[in-house]
């Protein structure tokens, strides 16, 4: 694999993940699992990023990852 594909791989997986956060971030009354269908974002690829966040402490979830909510407070801020 060359260095362009890569990085342009590299950029598809972090807006992926933006994208994801700010749907949750923003959801009203839609469910995680509603989301995540119209999101567009392979279901495996979207369990690696919850799980990702659950590990960091941003996501909190009960049951299934799929009906957690993010974490506010624990998440990083611009200084």
């Amino acid at each position: 694999m060359n260095i362009f594909r890569y990085k342009r791989l590299l950029n598809l997986r972090k807006s992926q993940e933006t994208m994801l956060f700010y749907m949750i971030l923003t959801r009203g009354e839609k469910s995680v699992r509603e989301i995540i269908s119209i999101s567009g974002i392979d279901d495996k690829r979207v369990y690696y990023i919850l799980e990702k966040w659950d590990r960091k402490g941003w996501y909190q979830c009960g049951v299934s990852l799929y009906s957690g909510w993010l974490t506010i407070e624990k998440l990083p801020t611009d200084k």
